[in-house]
């Protein structure tokens, strides 16, 4: 019996995944984020409406169904204004939250005249259904793009199981950009950034920790601890920096090396392709490798 239930949870689990996967390399439609932030707004400013009804008059049903219609009415003008359906939702940063921060406070000085000057709100209330409205909308619509991210991220963990975990050399801007372009990698998995510093204190980049080194047995230390199968660089002046520290280290651990190309300009004919390989002699040496013509060599003591 119990083994009929797991075998009915995991054809359910690997459905469940299989919708999901779907939207790791496709985003929501336009209208479906739309519909969602109009929705939840809407619903913020009835909930605040609902918290001065009581200062205002009695309750109505129908006084509130004509908040919740305006509402929905200007939020699509505001949310269509400064097109905040048109971020992905996946990569949002803080400055992208400008926009919908914009909206929100429009739509809260908008609605709340509307409904002053419709006789909806008493006089001495509408600058605390501004801030209250705008804050709780806001807040809420923050509150569902930070579930759709981790919602996205254990997606993401279920998808990769099998890939390496690898951490990034340095934290610049290269090492970051890298950690975007192996978002949906199905071969490496990032886990943090690796810097030499004596500094002892944690910090973090892009949500992910920033792990220090000085010496072979922290490196190993740390790999141990997180299970790291390669150190990924992002560009040529990291190897040559690390050439006699950080390479020398995982050469005798064993760890693997592995390199980003930089982005070179592409031809028509050329494809878009993140090519991770293992770091050669060349990389180290800054240079091309020298071969030596031995048949050559050889003409010359015949």
């Amino acid at each position: 019996m119990e083994q009929q239930e797991k075998k009915g949870f995991r054809k359910l689990e690997k459905r469940i995944l299989k919708h999901l996967g779907f939207y790791r390399s496709n985003y929501l439609k336009y209208w479906v984020i739309a519909s969602i932030d109009v929705i939840i707004s809407a619903v913020c400013s009835v909930l605040i409406f609902f918290i001065y009804t009581p200062i205002v008059g009695p309750f109505s049903r129908r006084n509130v169904l004509i908040v919740a219609l305006l509402a929905a009415v200007i939020n699509m003008m505001t949310f269509y204004l400064f097109k905040t359906y048109r971020n992905i939702i996946r990569y949002t940063t803080v400055k992208g939250l400008l926009p919908l921060g914009y909206s929100v406070a429009v739509k809260s000085v908008v609605l709340t005249l509307v409904l002053y000057f419709a006789g909806f709100l008493s006089p001495g209330i509408e600058f605390r259904f501004i801030l209250i409205d705008m804050l709780f909308t806001f807040v809420a619509l923050l509150s569902i793009r930070v579930m759709m991210i981790i919602a996205y991220d254990m997606v993401n963990e279920k998808f990769n199981v099998n890939s390496e975990r690898v951490l990034i050399y340095g934290i610049d801007e290269k090492a970051a950009s890298i950690l975007i372009r192996l978002h949906k990698s199905p071969h490496y998995r990032p886990i943090g950034f690796l810097v030499h510093d004596h500094n002892s204190k944690s910090y973090r980049l892009n949500e992910m920790r920033v792990y220090h080194f000085q010496t072979q047995g922290e490196v190993r230390k740390l790999v141990d601890k997180l299970g790291v199968k390669a150190i990924l660089f992002p560009s040529y002046k990291g190897i040559q920096i690390e050439k006699n520290r950080l390479i020398h280290y995982c050469t005798l651990e064993k760890i693997n090396i592995m390199m980003v190309p930089p982005i070179d300009e592409l031809g028509s004919k050329d494809t878009i392709k993140l090519n991770i390989r293992p770091i050669a002699i060349e990389d180290i040496l800054g240079r091309e490798e020298i071969t030596i013509n031995m048949e050559g060599v050889g003409d010359c003591f015949r």
